[in-house]
């Protein structure tokens, strides 16, 4: 009976483990423009379109388990402040993988400061970043060339706001 235990539990460690290697884990705070962490926020995680985790009081600190070889979006929300969302590409294209955790912050801005302003919606409706393999370094990494676009286009939007700002100072 004792040699039946050890193996089914022999078993179950190398299935968990398999299972382990065939996914990246996303973790991540959410936090405020200030560095504070933000929790009761709602968080999603789309596999292509289909709802694969949703929790709606979610902590501060978040853990996500995506399966290799798929396409997901992660998207925050709380009331007050901008969605957030964030894409995940963990397809691999047949190279090694050493490292399965991806670590980051989603910085979650305050709505009100972009209401009224032409675009908002269209840059702040897209993901910030895209987090994919990356061949040279062996890891996930942020895709630069797409999160540099991005962020020039909200760094855009809170020049706008500083310009409104100042003219509604100057009134």
């Amino acid at each position: 009976m004792k040699r039946i235990l050890a193996l089914a539990i022999s078993l179950l460690c190398f299935v968990i483990g398999l299972k382990a290697q065939n996914q990246v884990f996303a973790k991540f705070k959410i936090v405020d423009e200030k560095g504070e962490l933000l929790k009761d926020c709602e968080v999603t995680l789309y596999q292509r379109n289909d709802i694969a985790f949703h929790k709606e009081e979610a902590k501060a600190k978040v853990k996500l388990y995506m399966d290799l070889e798929n396409y997901y979006t992660i998207e925050v929300k709380k009331k007050g402040y901008a969605t957030k969302r964030i894409a995940f590409d963990t397809r691999l294209n047949n190279e090694p993988l050493d490292r399965n955790v991806f670590d980051f912050y989603v910085e979650m801005p305050g709505i009100h400061q972009y209401e009224g302003l032409a675009n908002s919606e269209d840059v702040l409706d897209y993901p910030i970043t895209v987090i994919q393999y990356n061949e040279n370094k062996e890891l996930f990494d942020y895709n630069t060339d797409y999160t540099n676009h991005s962020v020039a286009a909200v760094r855009e939007l809170k020049r706008q706001v500083f310009i409104a700002h100042s003219a509604a100072e100057l009134e």
